[in-house]
């Protein structure tokens, strides 16, 4: 087998586990039991994945190859880590979490301390924000994800508050200042 099919299978192979991975509501999870990717692979496509034809040994060194295809997070509640098609998480994040976040900002005048903002978050939605659906860990992780939108502060007494960058609803905004 070339270099060439070795990486071509590879490639097919990568959108074949993005596929997979794209049907976990909330990541894959990657515990002790390294097998439900195995099984989901087997159980979709009918043939075994055999991580010595891509180049690897195991499921960890797969997803680090695979780079900035998927997303690997962790639970820090349940201290385990999920992994996600990136394709997914960068859909969800696009069209749902950064108009829920802006739509919440704008309501609040384009700031909200750090520690309020689940809470805001909550009463404005009516849900408890899902950080696993979005592929992120906590509030700081959303952040940085959500960086070209949102800025982290301190205010004069020290506590952390997240400003929007833009203006999204300059209306609203006026009526604020």
């Amino acid at each position: 087998m070339t270099n060439t099919d070795i990486s071509t299978e590879s490639s097919v192979v990568y959108k074949q586990i993005q596929e997979i991975l794209g049907s976990y509501y909330s990541g894959m999870p990657l515990s002790a039991n390294l097998s439900v990717l195995e099984r989901s692979y087997w159980l979709k496509f009918k043939k075994s994945l055999h991580y010595q034809s891509l180049g690897v040994r195991n499921l960890d060194e797969l997803l680090d190859k695979m780079g900035d295809m998927v997303v690997v997070f962790v639970d820090l509640k349940k201290k385990m880590k999920y992994v996600m098609s990136s394709r997914v998480v960068e859909t969800r994040q696009n069209l749902y979490l950064k108009h829920d976040v802006q739509e919440l900002f704008n309501r609040h005048c384009g700031e909200i301390k750090f520690d309020s903002f689940e809470d805001f978050y909550f009463e404005h939605f009516d849900l408890k924000l899902n950080y696993h659906f979005y592929g992120l860990t906590n509030l700081d992780h959303l952040c940085k994800a959500l960086k070209d939108i949102l800025e982290v502060e301190f205010d004069c007494s020290g506590k952390k508050v997240i400003k929007a960058v833009k203006c999204y609803n300059l209306r609203k905004r006026k009526n604020c200042m």
